[in-house]
C-alpha cells in the first residue's frame, strides 16, 4: 500500500422502494423523499434520496476494505441530490500512511456528478491490536439465569 493506492469500488442502485425503506429505517418521513409533488415544489424533478445513501456507501467501502473495527474517523459532505434510478459509485484512495493509521480520501458519484466527498482515518492492521471479544455465552435453559 502506497499513497494514491485506489480502494475497491462499491456500487448501489437507488430506487423508490429503497428510499421509502430508508425513510422508515432512519425515521425521516420528510415528504421531499417520498412525494413527487413536494419535490417539484422544491425545484427537483422527482423525490430525492436521503444523504444517508451516500454516507452509508462510504462506510460500507471502509468496512469492506479495512474492517469496521479499524475505522477511527469519517468526515463527509453532501454536494448534490441523488434521484431514483441513479447508481451510486463510491471510490477512494490512500492519501497518507502513518505509523499507526492510514488517511483516505473518498467520493461518491452518480454518473459523472460528484454527490459526496469525504475523508477517513483507519488504523493500520498491525497497530490495531486483536479484535474485541465477540463470543457471547448465553445461559443454557437448565442453568439459572441472573437474579432479578
Amino acid at each position: 500500500m502506497t499513497p494514491l493506492t485506489p480502494l475497491p469500488v462499491v456500487r448501489l442502485k437507488v430506487d423508490r422502494l429503497k428510499i421509502a425503506w430508508m425513510a422508515v429505517a432512519i425515521t425521516d418521513p420528510n415528504p421531499i423523499h417520498l412525494e413527487d409533488a413536494v419535490a417539484h415544489q422544491a425545484g427537483f424533478p422527482s423525490v430525492i434520496a436521503h444523504g444517508t445513501f451516500a454516507i452509508g456507501l462510504m462506510g460500507l467501502l471502509l468496512a469492506r476494505w479495512a474492517g469496521q473495527q479499524q475505522v477511527r474517523r469519517v468526515e463527509a459532505r453532501l454536494l448534490a441530490p441523488v434521484f431514483p434510478g441513479e447508481e451510486l459509485l463510491c471510490q477512494g484512495e490512500v492519501m497518507d500512511i502513518e505509523e499507526d493509521q492510514v488517511q483516505l480520501r473518498l467520493q461518491v458519484l452518480a454518473g459523472e456528478r460528484q454527490v459526496a466527498v469525504g475523508s477517513a482515518t483507519v488504523a493500520r492492521p498491525a497497530a490495531a491490536g486483536p479484535p474485541p471479544e465477540r463470543e457471547v455465552k448465553a445461559p443454557l435453559a437448565s442453568e439459572p439465569g441472573p437474579a432479578l
